[in-house]
């Protein structure tokens, strides 16, 4: 049993905590989706709908190699995208080295989003292995832009 609930998701598990607050893995009750849950502990509240406005303007952007805003809930939890395959720290501690082969693969896609979201102002500011997530089909996505 999880610790806390929140309408219209079913929380399977705590997945850990990053900058802005504790993440958790849901389930979108309207769609069977498994979502993640940041929940915006020790945020500023005033700073919530600055957080929100980046959000949605990621999501606005074309390309699917960004984790994306999907629903506020309560003014304090972001529904984002899940990364079935969590980050490329775990890849890398399961597998070893990757060859050069896999890192084109997986870092092109993430330069051309960096690149898309430039040319929207938008700044990352801290691009590293634990922003690397990997999604369905082996697809490279980053976080924590805006």
């Amino acid at each position: 049993m999880t610790p806390w609930s929140i309408p219209g998701y079913d929380v399977t598990g705590r997945l850990g905590a990053g900058r802005r607050g504790e993440l958790w893995r849901a389930v979108d009750q309207a769609t069977g989706e498994v979502v993640v849950l940041r929940r915006l502990d020790g945020v500023d509240p005033a700073l919530v709908p600055e957080l929100v406005r980046m959000a949605s303007v990621v999501s606005s952007l074309r390309t699917e190699h960004l984790i994306r805003l999907r629903a506020t809930v309560d003014d304090g939890v972001l529904v984002l995208d899940h990364a079935e395959h969590g980050g490329l720290p775990d890849l890398l501690k399961r597998r070893g080295r990757l060859s050069a082969a896999e890192v084109v693969t997986l870092i092109a896609p993430l330069a051309a989003a960096v690149a898309e979201a430039h040319a929207r102002g938008l700044m990352h500011g801290r691009i590293d292995a634990s922003t690397v997530l990997i999604g369905r089909g082996g697809r490279p996505m980053l976080d924590g832009l805006g």
